[in-house]
């Protein structure tokens, strides 16, 4: 099994609001999901997939739907250092969380999934009123 550092931010903001994050290789993309949600305080009440080619509608590229996400683990997504994909979730914010791996090596089978640096936040539903 192997370990993933993973840096994970709202696209347009990964200089101001990032995790980073260490995952074993058995975690698979939903829980992955329940993670990224989790670490920028989402609410889990919407639609999500993920894509592969880091660009979300892309008709050529290749999507995982959150019915087949618990299918798939890091380990099994043959992922490589330096590559990007981005779970888009909330279809109709369309909030694109992109997933860079920075960093793959053999994990000790008792490691946790842990985060190792955070910066900055994301509202998931700003407040509008006050530009009534």
């Amino acid at each position: 099994m192997k370990k993933y550092r993973l840096k994970i931010y709202p696209k347009g903001r990964g200089r101001t609001a990032y995790r980073v994050y260490e995952m074993r290789g058995d975690v698979n993309l939903s829980q992955l999901c329940s993670y990224i949600l989790e670490m920028f305080r989402f609410d889990d009440d919407h639609m999500w997939e993920y894509c592969m080619t880091n660009k979300k509608y892309d008709r050529y590229g290749q999507t995982i739907s959150a019915s087949q996400a618990k299918r798939y683990t890091l380990d099994s997504m043959h992922l490589t250092e330096t590559q990007k994909f981005s779970l888009h979730y909330d279809f109709g914010d369309d909030w694109m969380f992109v997933i860079s791996v920075m960093k793959i090596e053999e994990a000790d089978p008792r490691m946790k999934n842990r985060c190792i640096k955070e910066k900055g936040s994301v509202e998931q539903y700003p407040d509008f009123d006050d530009e009534w």
